[in-house]
């Protein structure tokens, strides 16, 4: 007589930015802008790179990229 038994188990994968928001730490939140906005520049002249050389796909990637920088900044700054 064996019972069988079933469970649900459900994963939850958050972001760094999540992570370091729901911390509260203040010093990471600081520390984690200023890595943001260093990407952010990079991510700025790469696609500005990729457009002036005409590679599309590569200038497009590196636009996804700064907006979404631009996003985990504007959520960092609140």
């Amino acid at each position: 007589n064996y019972k069988i038994m079933s469970t649900k188990m459900i994963l939850v994968k958050t972001d760094p930015v999540t992570e370091v928001l729901k911390s509260g730490n203040e010093d990471a939140i600081v520390q984690m802008l200023v890595i943001k906005h260093k990407a952010l520049e990079n991510a700025i002249m790469n696609a500005d790179f990729y457009k002036s050389v005409g590679n599309k796909e590569f200038a497009a990637t590196e636009q996804q990229r700064v907006d979404r920088l631009r996003r985990d900044i504007e959520r960092l700054s609140k």
